[in-house]
């Protein structure tokens, strides 16, 4: 049974990596499934295209999250259906493909972050050369030309193991340096991690008498 709109106890947002769907290209779709009071919520069901064919599965992993891979196909549109933990049921449209573009997808390495970028056949002439960029706090810590004048998928890596702990914002921009895709991604070198002294500067014992506790950080 499908509950109305005004019933529906959870809500559940896609998200494409790198920000779009893009038609015949496999895309990482990352999903976030919530409770009407912001706690996460179990969910389990699956993807159909309007021909109501299973495309792919959707399962929660962690806290409400999870992901699935899906290659979208020209013409089609996609629907979710799923089942919550407290029994509801209900539909979801996935965000639509775009004819053409590029995907940007990040995989996490011990000490890089490596990235797979590759655009459609029929993108125009500005997805000829691409510009990727990474930035921490505003500062640029990576940048790369990208030759994709063949269609073939073309990839990186990210040195993170010099970096601080922190977020890593990855950017993809066209020719004309304008943003087509992007990505964050957490960097945790343990830099946060430290030791400091505690003592106390000045110690009364008897009633109403003044204590003076001083915390030194490296």
């Amino acid at each position: 049974k499908i509950q109305a709109a005004s019933s529906v106890k959870t809500n559940i947002q896609f998200l494409p990596e790198g920000g779009y769907i893009i038609e015949d290209a496999e895309s990482n779709i990352a999903f976030k499934a919530v409770h009407f009071d912001g706690t996460p919520a179990l969910v389990n069901g699956a993807v159909f295209n309007n021909k109501n064919q299973q495309v792919a599965e959707i399962k929660t992993l962690y806290d409400g999250m999870g992901s699935f891979l899906l290659t979208a196909k020209a013409g089609e549109t996609y629907t979710a259906k799923w089942k919550d933990d407290l029994g509801y049921a209900n539909q979801t449209k996935l965000p639509a493909a775009k004819e053409s573009g590029a995907i940007l997808k990040i995989t996490l390495q011990p000490n890089a972050r490596s990235f797979l970028i590759q655009r459609t056949e029929n993108a125009a002439g500005n997805f000829q050369k691409l510009y990727i960029v990474a930035t921490m706090q505003q500062h640029l810590v990576y940048a790369a030309g990208i030759d994709l004048s063949n269609v073939f998928p073309t990839g990186g890596s990210i040195p993170v193991n010099n970096l601080p702990s922190g977020i890593l914002q990855i950017t993809l921009f066209d020719s004309n340096w304008i943003a087509i895709a992007e990505r964050v991604t957490f960097i945790n070198n343990d830099d946060y991690s430290f030791e400091p002294e505690v003592g106390f500067a000045e110690l009364g014992t008897e009633k109403r008498k003044q204590n003076i506790l001083v915390i030194k950080t490296p």
